[in-house]
């Protein structure tokens, strides 16, 4: 029985793609959302509010339901969950790939970046 339960836990989290396995987009800002307990959270919004300021929308998608999104867009910006912005500006260089992921919590949560991808 243990064995039995075990071996469906291990299945189970292998059969779970990666994040990278599901971007589809050649230059942009991509990463996953997840709550406290490393839960994807799907059909959640990430936007990005381009410079002069944030109150200016440039690009906008919803988590799949992996909580994986992917925005297209380069340049300057914020990326921001109903609940939290990215404390600083995001750059993303023509060409690129860069990786930011969210973990819900106290305060709104919390963004992680990652390396870029040239």
């Amino acid at each position: 029985m243990k064995w039995s339960f075990a071996l469906g836990l291990l299945v189970g989290c292998a059969m779970q793609p990666s994040v990278e396995s599901q971007i589809t987009i050649t230059q942009g800002v991509y990463g996953q959302l997840v709550d406290t307990q490393s839960h994807p959270i799907a059909a959640a919004v990430v936007t990005a509010f381009g410079p002069p300021g944030p109150s200016d929308p440039v690009a906008s998608n919803k988590t799949n339901h992996d909580g994986v999104y992917q925005l297209g867009i380069v340049g300057d910006f914020w990326l921001c969950t109903p609940t939290s912005c990215t404390a600083t500006i995001v750059n993303v260089p023509d060409g690129a790939l860069v990786r930011f992921d969210w973990t819900n919590g106290p305060d709104g949560g919390r963004w992680w970046s990652y390396s870029t991808t040239p």
